[in-house]
C-alpha cells in the first residue's frame, strides 16, 4: 500500500532511497553511449563490423559444413531462431535488429549499400567475397520485417531476386564446389523465403521450380534449407487463395509439386537427424496439403515411401507427429482411396494404435490428440469398417 500511495500514485521517477535513476552515472554514460553509435557515420561502420565479424561464417564453421553438414544446418535453425544466446552470431544479429529497429531507414540503406559493394567491387570467385555477400544475405533476412514494413518498401526484392538471387538458386554445383559458394547458395534460398511474400506470380513459380530443385543439390545443408523453404512456400500458397480460387502461386505450386515430392523423400533417405528427417516430413506434409486430389494419380509412390520412414521413426515423438500430419493431410484430401492403400495401411494402423494406446510409457499428449483425429478422419473417409 506504501508502494502504490509513493511510488505509483505519486507517478515520479525516483527510486525507493530517493534517487533519481537518470542520474546515475551509469545510465547516463550508457546514454552517451548510445548517441555516440548513432551519431553520423557511425552507425554505418558499427554495421559493417557487424556484418562481417558476427554474420560471417568463421573458418570452424566452414569446417563444419564439410565433415558435419546436419549439425552445420541445426546450429544455424537454433541461430536463427535466436535460440542460441550464448552465440556470439546472436548477439550481432540482436544488436543489428536493435539498431534498425531504432533506426530503420539509415541501417536499411548502409545494408543495401554494403551488400552492393560486395556484389560489384570485390572479385565473385573469391572465397571471402562469397563469404561476405552470405553474410549480407543473412544480415538482410534477419532485418526483413523493417525492410517491407510500415508501409514503407526499402528493397524491391523482386527486382533484385531477377537479377541477382535467381541466378544462384539456378546454378548447378557440384559436391566439390567451394563451402563458400554453397553457402552462399543456401543462404539465397533462405531470403528467398524470408520475402517470399514480394515475389509476384511468374517469380514465385521461378522460386518454387528453382528450390525444389535444390533439394536434391548435392550439398546436404542447401538441400534441407531447401526443403524447409518448399514447405513455407507451399503452406503461402494455400493462405493467400482469395475467395475460393486458387492463386497464381498455388497453381505454382501445383505444377512443380510431384517434383518436389520426389526430391523431399529422396532427401529423407539422406537425412540421419532425427529434426532434418522432421524438416523434410513437414515438407511433405505441406505439399500433400497444397495439392490434396491433385496428387492421387501418384498416390501409391507416396505411400510407397511410407512404411520406410515408420520403420525408421521407432519412439521418436517429432517424427511420429510428422507421420501423422502427412496421413491426415492424404485421407482428408483424398478419402478413401487413402485409407484403402495397403502401403499406407501398413503405416496408418500401427500408428493410430500406437498413438491411441494409453499404456505406452512416456507418450506425448499431443500424440494421443493427433492419433485420435486421424482416427476420426479414417473412419469418415472408409467405405466399409476396418
Amino acid at each position: 500500500e506504501e508502494w502504490d500511495q509513493g511510488g505509483a500514485a505519486g507517478g515520479n521517477d525516483e527510486s525507493s532511497d530517493g534517487s533519481n535513476p537518470n542520474n546515475d552515472p551509469a545510465v547516463i554514460a550508457a546514454r552517451e553511449t548510445v548517441t555516440a553509435l548513432l551519431a553520423e557515420g557511425t552507425i554505418e561502420r558499427l554495421i559493417e563490423c557487424i556484418v562481417g565479424k558476427f554474420l560471417m561464417l568463421h573458418p570452424d564453421e566452414v569446417e563444419e559444413w564439410e565433415s558435419d553438414p546436419e549439425g552445420r544446418y541445426e546450429t544455424d535453425l537454433a541461430e536463427e531462431a535466436m535460440l542460441d544466446a550464448a552465440s556470439p552470431r546472436h548477439c550481432g544479429g540482436a544488436l543489428l535488429m536493435t539498431l534498425m529497429n531504432v533506426e530503420t531507414d539509415r541501417v536499411a540503406k548502409t545494408l543495401l549499400d554494403l551488400t552492393q559493394r560486395v556484389f560489384q567491387q570485390l572479385p565473385q570467385d573469391d572465397v571471402n567475397s562469397m563469404l561476405s555477400r552470405e553474410a549480407c544475405y543473412r544480415a538482410l533476412e534477419l532485418c526483413h520485417n523493417s525492410m517491407i514494413a510500415k508501409g514503407k518498401r526499402r528493397l524491391n526484392f523482386s527486382e533484385w531476386f531477377q537479377a541477382e538471387l535467381l541466378p544462384i538458386l539456378q546454378t548447378e554445383l557440384a559436391e566439390n564446389s567451394p563451402v563458400a559458394m554453397r553457402a552462399m547458395q543456401a543462404r539465397a534460398v533462405t531470403l528467398t523465403q524470408a520475402y517470399a511474400c514480394s515475389l509476384k506470380g511468374e517469380e514465385f513459380d521461378a522460386a518454387f521450380q528453382s528450390i525444389a530443385k535444390l533439394m536434391a543439390a548435392p550439398d546436404l545443408v542447401t538441400a534441407l534449407c531447401a526443403s524447409r523453404c518448399i514447405d513455407y512456400l507451399a503452406i503461402l500458397s494455400v493462405q493467400e487463395r482469395e475467395s475460393g480460387e486458387d492463386s497464381p502461386q498455388l497453381l505454382a505450386v501445383r505444377s512443380h509439386s510431384v517434383f518436389a515430392l520426389g526430391n523431399a523423400f529422396a532427401l529423407a533417405n539422406r537425412a540421419e537427424s532425427e529434426e532434418c528427417l522432421r524438416v523434410i516430413l513437414m515438407c511433405v506434409s505441406a505439399l500433400v496439403e497444397a495439392n490434396g486430389v491433385y496428387l492421387e494419380p501418384v498416390l501409391q509412390a507416396i505411400a510407397e515411401q511410407l512404411p520406410p520412414l515408420w520403420e525408421r521413426a521407432g519412439d521418436s515423438v517429432p517424427i511420429h507427429s510428422c507421420l501423422l500430419s502427412v496421413l491426415t493431410h492424404l485421407i482428408m484430401k483424398m478419402g478413401y482411396s487413402t485409407v484403402e492403400n495397403s502401403h499406407v495401411q501398413a503405416v496408418l494402423f500401427p500408428l493410430l494404435d500406437y498413438c491411441t494406446d494409453i499404456n505406452v510409457v512416456n507418450r506425448a499428449e499431443t500424440l494421443l490428440e493427433d492419433g485420435l483425429r486421424l482416427w476420426l478422419v479414417t473412419l469418415l473417409s472408409s467405405r466399409v469398417a476396418t
